[in-house]
């Protein structure tokens, strides 16, 4: 079955587990009301493999739709093929762990201390336990009883693919190729909060665009709800992806170190996890000014042009953009690899124009500029020129990341793929604009 055959059906499948109610992982439980104490019960703790860091090991392929690489350790050794044996020695070295093992006692206690500080599935909560969370539980809008109706939004129309506690193991989530998003370890690949040295997360402005516009070329479908459903269901992530991380935190140290205090370990991670989604949120991306914009669109459209085969040169340099090393062929031959979830993910072919979060010039900015955490996308900021005291670019005339957004934007579009190729076009409008020696654009 080709990858594209398996996404679709994985995208069926997901269509029809979703219409026929097996979203609802909380059905089965005696319910007396939406928040009775009867229909409630505590979120199971993770039981799953756990990735310490991004497997290095060498993979050749895709995997099958419903046998992601983790999944797969659980399978006889004589069923694995190549790739499953090499991912085998990521388990050996102990780059990736298995919850199971935590001994039983130790899982009970580290159960009720989640329990404690964010309560249940019908209860979800973020426990203050210092005087300074309390503002940024508001700001962040954590409050228990946005979490409540968000918890059951979220039950509704998002874990048939993310699973009840945000892990991407619901029922049809598996069959997806991509994954769906895994938010217990607090990485996000689209941001547009200002890069950060502890890893930035992502503004609420960043979930609400997932959620309204989905994700192009993946199996996140795009959602029509009103405005406070959709506020309600970010709310309710943020709370997933911060239980999840502290969660994730605490397992790691334990079956890793051993844990004597695992309601310490665990508000350790919750004074440390929460300030982070909050500064994000204060601090969005500064982008800098498009210098190649202009009122009148043709000018507009020529001087990205020229932006673009300037974009073309730093693309293939090795020291500046450096994009070959992974985007190879622009993206047509590009290796598999693992990522930070322990899936399987592929450099984007960026002919095909198909890029998961857009193609306009602020989204590729923002990629470019902060990189995509967790899939091995680095940010590439030290393309941003130089500015004087004042600002001011010393050279406003180039722009190096605007440039590559500009190329980025080329390659998947017919049009200016084409004419940027023809040299004695760009050649004219090189001189038209004073913008020094043409670049001759050529691709295989």
């Amino acid at each position: 079955m080709s990858i594209i055959n398996r996404w679709i059906f994985g995208l069926c499948l997901a269509f029809f587990l979703g219409m026929s109610g097996c979203s609802n992982e909380w059905q089965d439980l005696p319910s007396t009301n939406e928040f009775g104490e009867f229909g409630d019960r505590p979120f199971p703790l993770r039981q799953d493999w756990l990735v310490v860091s991004t497997p290095k090991a060498p993979v050749t392929k895709w995997f099958e739709a419903g046998l992601p690489p983790l999944t797969a350790l659980d399978l006889p050794p004589n069923q694995w093929n190549n790739d499953q044996k090499a991912f085998f020695a990521e388990k050996t070295s102990n780059n990736i762990l298995n919850c199971k093992s935590l001994p039983t006692e130790e899982k009970i206690t580290f159960a009720k201390g989640l329990t404690k500080y964010f309560g249940t599935m019908r209860q979800p909560k973020i426990e203050p336990i210092t005087e300074e969370m309390k503002p940024m539980i508001e700001d962040l809008h954590l409050e228990p009883e946005t979490l409540a109706t968000g918890g059951l939004l979220f039950e509704s129309y998002c874990s048939t693919c993310h699973g009840s506690t945000g892990a991407g193991d619901g029922p049809a989530g598996k069959f997806l190729i991509p994954l769906p998003r895994d938010y217990r370890q607090g990485l996000f690949k689209f941001l547009t909060a200002q890069p950060q040295n502890f890893g930035a997360k992502p503004q609420r402005v960043d979930l609400k665009h997932t959620i309204q516009y989905g994700m192009v070329g993946a199996g996140m479908p795009a959602f029509y709800l009103e405005e406070n459903q959709i506020e309600a269901i970010i709310s309710y992530v943020i709370f997933l992806s911060i239980r999840g991380e502290c969660e994730y935190s605490t397992m790691k140290n334990s079956l890793k170190d051993g844990v004597d205090d695992y309601a310490g370990e665990i508000t350790s991670a919750l004074k440390r996890i929460l300030p982070r989604w909050w500064e994000s949120n204060k601090q969005p991306m500064k982008l800098d000014e498009n210098p190649y914009a202009d009122e009148h669109p043709q000018r507009a459209y020529e001087k990205k042009l020229i932006s673009a085969a300037l974009g073309y040169k730093v693309f293939l340099d090795g020291k500046k953009g450096a994009c070959t090393t992974c985007h190879v062929n622009y993206g047509r031959s590009s290796p598999y690899q693992y990522d930070s979830w322990g899936t399987v993910v592929q450099p984007r072919n960026l002919m095909v124009g198909i890029l998961r979060a857009g193609r306009e010039d602020h989204q590729i900015y923002a990629r470019i500029l902060g990189g995509i955490p967790g899939s091995g996308m680095p940010s590439h900021a030290h393309l941003i020129p130089k500015s004087d005291e004042t600002g001011v670019l010393i050279t406003p005339k180039q722009h190096p990341l605007w440039n590559v957004v500009h190329f980025v934007q080329a390659l998947g579009d017919v049009k200016m793929k084409s004419q940027i190729q023809q040299f004695d076009y760009m050649k004219k409008l090189f001189e038209k604009y004073e913008m020094g020696d043409p670049v001759q654009v050529k691709f295989d």
